[in-house]
């Protein structure tokens, strides 16, 4: 039997797990109802399945307790011994919506992702952003074209706000990109080199070629491979019920056309 990472990223298509996720909660309701009904279409669908990887990783107890807002939005758990986060986008590749969700047992996780599109800013801020997502991801490059670069970047630049919790735009101003920064050290450091003693590392996640995707998490933790949840209702309902599935090779690509949901032995 194979433990659990302390940090797992799940990838979910939310057309095809519409069906099975909302199968599991009219047999087993776990998301509070009046957050349910404040939702439609792939958001609620994206709810469901956190709360029931948030049973899966600390227990029911918590899966059932409603969220709290921190100063700058990001939802949390009062006592929870870990952090999650979601991510959603809809986009040509995935036109039903997906999500990306971090969870697990660390003080801080932000996770982001964009679909491919066209980027509406001037070459200054261009290099500027492309620039900080380097410095954030400890001096790992930005691949394919300009384009792709920048979205990757974004994804980023996302994800470590979202970690550190003062969210996008506070952690524009903090690199200078958008206002006036407040820490002119700070931006110094991030668009001239790797930002070692920064407690949060962003790393790039593979989850599409249309889709640019990013996690951050603090440096102490090594980036886990992305998990893809399986959309059929008997397989997915053995995933979220059986913690040590995570190993399963299965789940380390995306269920295709023949294969949609199945589980390896």
């Amino acid at each position: 039997m194979t433990g659990r990472p302390s940090i797992e990223l799940w990838f979910a298509d939310l057309a095809h797990l519409a069906a099975p996720m909302a199968a599991l909660e009219a047999h087993d309701p776990l998301a509070p109802t009046a957050e349910l009904e404040a939702l439609d279409g792939p958001r609620r669908i994206a709810r469901m399945t956190l709360r029931r990887l948030l049973a899966r990783t600390f227990g029911r107890t918590f899966a059932r307790t409603p969220f709290r807002t921190g100063p700058h939005g990001k939802p949390f758990l009062d006592e929870l011994p870990g952090d999650f986060n979601v991510a959603h986008t809809i986009g040509p590749a995935m036109p039903g919506g997906c999500a990306l969700i971090g969870i697990g047992r660390a003080t801080v996780i932000g996770v982001d992702m964009e679909t491919t599109r066209t980027v509406r800013l001037d070459e200054r801020r261009r290099a500027m952003i492309i620039a900080a997502a380097i410095a954030l991801g400890d001096g790992a490059d930005l691949p394919g074209s300009d384009e792709d670069r920048v979205l990757q970047a974004w994804a980023r630049l996302e994800a470590w706000g979202k970690a550190d919790g003062r969210g996008i735009g506070r952690t524009l101003v903090k690199l200078g990109i958008w206002g006036r920064p407040r820490d002119q050290s700070f931006v110094e450091a991030a668009t001239s080199s790797p930002i070692s003693n920064e407690p949060i590392r962003v790393h790039d996640v593979a989850v599409s070629p249309a889709l640019f995707a990013a996690a951050a998490m603090p440096r102490s933790h090594a980036p886990p491979s992305v998990r893809f949840l399986p959309t059929d209702a008997a397989a997915l309902a053995a995933v979220l019920s059986a913690p040590d599935d995570a190993a399963n090779p299965a789940l380390t690509s995306p269920p295709g056309r023949g294969t949609r949901g199945r589980i390896g032995a």
